[in-house]
């Protein structure tokens, strides 16, 4: 008789530098993530699995906003995740009072819940990395919507590679 031993370490502590390189005036040069040996990695390769950085802390107006994953919104420039897929998502709702949700965009729209929204409640934090198994974004997946109350404006992380 044998058995299967299963071990899973989740470290919830996360290093992410963005390097910008060196760019004229008035040009943006593009978000690049590195990451160091504690960070998202891929534990068969040692590759890192977060290339690209989306970072919003827009505030809602009409209900919602529409993510472009191939034109995302970097912290300095627009951000490209073509044919990367989404490996993370971090969502800070701390501050609010108002659930916040992520879903697939109108048109185009990227699944990362089996279709499904995914809610972070009021006064929440959400954290989730994703292995395998998303499309990778292009043309037919590429949107996200994020919803949530007129007024708030929750910081949203979407981390591609």
């Amino acid at each position: 008789m044998s058995s299967t031993v299963f071990k899973a370490v989740i470290q919830a502590r996360m290093t992410i530098t963005e390097t910008t390189g060196d760019a004229p005036t008035g040009v943006t040069a593009p978000s690049i993530i590195t990451a160091d040996p504690g960070s998202i990695l891929n534990a068969t390769t040692g590759d890192v699995l977060a290339k690209r950085l989306a970072s919003y802390k827009t505030t809602f107006s009409g209900g919602s906003y529409a993510v472009d994953l191939t034109a995302a919104q970097g912290t300095n420039g627009t951000v490209n995740g073509s044919t990367m897929t989404v490996v993370g998502l971090v969502v800070d709702n701390s501050d609010y009072t108002h659930d916040v949700t992520i879903a697939p965009g109108v048109s185009n729209g990227y699944d990362i819940n089996g279709g499904d929204p995914l809610v972070v409640p009021a006064g929440g934090y959400a954290m989730l990395f994703f292995a395998v198994g998303l499309p990778a974004i292009g043309g037919s997946a590429k949107s996200l919507s994020v919803g949530g109350t007129d007024g708030d404006a929750p910081l949203v992380l979407i981390l591609m590679g």
